[in-house]
């Protein structure tokens, strides 16, 4: 039995949302950095964009098509946000979008359990 239409289409859009989220804030940061260091702030903001940029792909592409090592690829994403809340990474001031795209990213994941024999059974 799949996972419910509904609930795998919120799934993948959810996932695609976080993606272009954290690749919009990579740009952003990239264009007008916050003051500071000049230089750390590109290389976050390189680093962010292409965090948001694989994400995105494999939400809209892989994961969409229901492949089962995209699945398993995109628990970067509540690793990526808890290790930022935990770690008070940048941006430090303001936990609400880490917290928001953790709980989220699990949400999505959680209702898109694979329960056919093409993905591994949790």
């Amino acid at each position: 039995m799949n996972t419910h239409p509904t609930l795998f289409r919120l799934s993948w859009i959810t996932l695609s949302a976080i993606g272009a989220a954290t690749l919009a804030f990579g740009l952003i940061t990239l264009i007008a950095p916050p003051s500071g260091d000049r230089g750390l702030w590109r290389a976050d903001s390189l680093a962010t964009i292409g965090t948001g940029l694989f994400g995105l792909l494999i939400s809209l592409f892989a994961f969409r098509a229901r492949q089962p090592w995209a699945w398993w690829a995109l628990w970067f994403y509540p690793a990526f946000w808890l290790t930022h809340f935990l770690a008070n990474l940048p941006p430090a001031k303001d936990h609400i979008h880490q917290i928001l795209f953790l709980v989220l990213s699990l949400a999505a994941l959680c209702v898109s359990i694979p329960q056919t024999d093409r993905y591994p059974r949790l």
